[in-house]
Parts: C-alpha cells; structure tokens; sequence
C-alpha cells in the first residue's frame, strides 16, 4: 500500500477514535463496554491482535486520562493500537459517515496514489 495512503488511513481511524474519547469524556461509564470487548476479543483474537488487546486491558485499567490518549494521540503506538480497537459499535453508522465526509472534504486536496 502506498505510504500516503496508509498514513490518509491512519488519521482516519484517528479522527474516529477522537470523537470516541468525547464520548467516553462525556461519559465514563462506556469505558465498561469496551472493556468487556477487550475480553471477549482475547478469547478469539489472533496472536497478533492478542497483543494489543492486553495492552487495551491495561489502558483501561489505568487512568481514564491514559484511555483518551490512545485514542486519540499521534504517536506511534497508539496508531498501532487503534489498528486492533475495542471501541467498534461506539459511533452509530451515521456518525461514522460524517466522520468519513468530513475528513475526505478536509484531506480532499492531498493526492493520494491508488494501491
């Protein structure tokens, strides 16, 4: 894939991750809900993935302030981590989709090479 495109892809799941961290700021107790994903996902991930989800745990298990940070840093290892995420089913389709509108409407000049 090419560089761009996968960075394009990376902000992308950035920018969802963002509006999660305001939904959890706005109320804690969905952390619960992701907390239960991270469990039923390292009954079934893959050894790869199984990683990831351990260091979710322990996210999740710190200071909420530390949960927001991975969702919505720029560094390295919370772009990995949002790659396998326990947050799916916390933005409703039509959240996703504005999201997605709103980030190709922003990042519409960037040429991006087809893969």
């Amino acid at each position: 894939m090419n560089p761009n495109r996968h960075a394009l892809i990376d902000e992308r799941l950035r920018c969802m991750h963002s509006a999660i961290a305001r939904k959890i700021e706005a109320n804690p107790a969905l952390l619960e809900k992701a907390r239960k994903n991270v469990e039923r996902e390292l009954g079934r991930c893959s050894q790869n993935s199984e990683l990831y989800f351990k260091q979710w745990k322990d996210i999740l298990d710190g200071p909420m302030e530390n949960t927001l940070m991975a969702l919505s840093g720029r560094g390295e290892r919370e772009t990995a981590l949002r790659q396998s995420s326990p947050f799916y089913g916390f933005l409703s389709p039509l959240e996703r989709w504005d999201i997605v509108r709103q980030f190709h409407e922003r990042y519409a000049s960037r040429q991006v090479a087809s893969p």
